[in-house]
């Protein structure tokens, strides 16, 4: 049980931290930086394969939105834009590579 306290504490944080940073000229690469610091510092890890989105006339569009650092987006935060920043954790990436290998 405190594991997961620990990892429900942590994607908060990362969110928390995340939407903080958010302003006019800020390139959306910059997001996972911000996420970063905080869940490697707790123990966490992101899962990669999912990122936050853009949301308009459909709701999974550009710009992508990455949770870990040294990410390729592309992209500048705008007035108007609206997009999601959804880390998922797990708290150790070796299970995750292993549960995503059998079950895939």
């Amino acid at each position: 049980m405190k594991s997961s306290k620990k990892l429900v504490k942590t994607a908060y944080n990362c969110l928390y931290h995340a939407a903080e940073q958010i302003k006019p000229g800020m390139m959306y690469r910059d997001i996972g930086n911000y996420i970063s610091k905080v869940d490697h510092s707790n123990g966490c890890a992101v899962v990669r394969t999912y990122c936050g989105h853009g949301v308009g006339e459909v709701f999974h569009s550009t710009p992508n939105v990455p949770h870990y650092s040294k990410n390729k987006a592309i992209g500048i935060m705008k007035p108007g834009h609206i997009f999601t920043i959804e880390p998922m954790y797990v708290l150790s990436l070796f299970i995750f590579i292993f549960y995503s290998l059998i079950y895939q």
